[in-house]
């Protein structure tokens, strides 16, 4: 059993990321309850009382902070408040040497400071970390990535990808323009005009952490701002690690960095999820955090490369939405219906 709620709790222009986890753990066969993010503070109190009552319990076996973005990792100091958190998963850059606001590492020590006052223990997401007997495994950034990020924030520089680099990677999408503009013409599909832009996003982005879980046989990405790079790590630790093995093709999958066309490729959903029409439409669910008057999230490239490698893309703009597994009913919580295609014009 399991169920991933993404919370309706941005502000009125801005996206920000809360998520909450209700799931079975093998080894104890009890639920246990995760929280990754928490929002912006402002709307903070609210979210803990709808975790709480969603769940019936005021009890967080886990929350995790992927990155110190306020609209990320602000609202968690209320919910380690307001809730029970057992353990946070929480970067320090201070324990490296990077102490500058450059790098969120005043935040981030603000956080670790109110949870160990609260009780809460805070342990570092390491690779490969896990909990609740494999159910959970933290599959990126590796310690000499998140470092290689860590200097690039400070530096001012994307620590990524060259121009050259970036070039090659464009010519490579030239060679599916012609099947894309057939497609488009056959199903109403506007073709893939999404790009290859690794390191496009910030840096501090690409340190967000990664976690891969696997519930009754299904598996869940959740990527954070996570961008090419990073999850590509991921998935290369993936790769080599039979413990952490994704069971292919993915049941659910969270869109990085609110539907930013700078998080994601074409070689990485191609990778990730398979190229356009490899798996029946429907296997995947695709959640994606964005308000409604978010100019700039999702972006309709991102929606459209997602629903044409199979996915069922959704975002929370309006409504807290919710993807569940043999989990209990819910009341207000109605059966999601796939987004269209969308013109995909700057």
């Amino acid at each position: 059993m399991y169920e991933i709620d993404f919370w309706n709790v941005g502000s009125a222009t801005k996206s920000s990321d809360a998520i909450s986890v209700r799931l079975t753990d093998p080894t104890t066969a009890k639920n246990v309850v995760i929280v990754v993010d928490g929002g912006f503070a402002a709307h903070a109190s609210e979210l803990a009382g709808e975790i709480s009552a969603a769940y019936g319990t005021t009890e967080v076996d886990l929350a995790i902070s992927t990155h110190p973005d306020a609209d990320h990792i602000n609202g968690l100091e209320t919910i380690v408040k307001d809730l029970n958190v057992k353990e946070l998963l929480l970067h320090l850059p201070s324990s490296r040497g990077y102490n500058g606001d450059e790098t969120g590492s005043n935040a981030a020590n603000e956080l670790a400071k109110i949870a160990k006052e609260e009780g809460t223990a805070v342990i570092e997401p390491t690779q490969g970390l896990q909990r609740f007997g494999g159910t959970l495994t933290i599959v990126g950034p590796s310690e000499d990535f998140y470092r290689q990020m860590l200097e690039a924030q400070v530096s001012g520089t994307n620590g990524v990808a060259s121009a050259l680099q970036k070039a090659l990677r464009e010519l490579r999408l030239a060679e599916k323009a012609i099947v894309s503009k057939l497609r488009q013409i056959l199903t109403g599909d506007p073709g893939e005009t999404l790009t290859n832009s690794e390191g496009d996003t910030f840096p501090r982005n690409n340190t967000s952490v990664i976690t891969l879980l696997q519930v009754d046989g299904k598996s869940l990405l959740l990527t954070g701002d996570a961008g090419v790079p990073a999850i590509d790590g991921a998935l290369d630790f993936i790769d080599v690690n039979p413990h952490a093995l994704i069971r292919y093709p993915l049941r659910f999958v969270q869109i990085p960095h609110h539907g930013s066309r700078h998080n994601v490729s074409v070689d990485l959903l191609d990778r990730l999820l398979g190229p356009p029409n490899s798996q029946t439409e429907g296997t995947t669910s695709a959640f994606v955090s964005a308000t409604a008057q978010d100019e700039h999230h999702p972006h309709p490239k991102v929606l459209n490369a997602f629903k044409r490698r199979g996915c069922m893309p959704n975002t929370n703009e309006d409504q807290s939405i919710r993807h569940q597994h043999n989990a209990p009913n819910r009341e207000n919580y109605s059966k999601l219906d796939p987004l269209p295609w969308y013109s995909e014009s700057d």
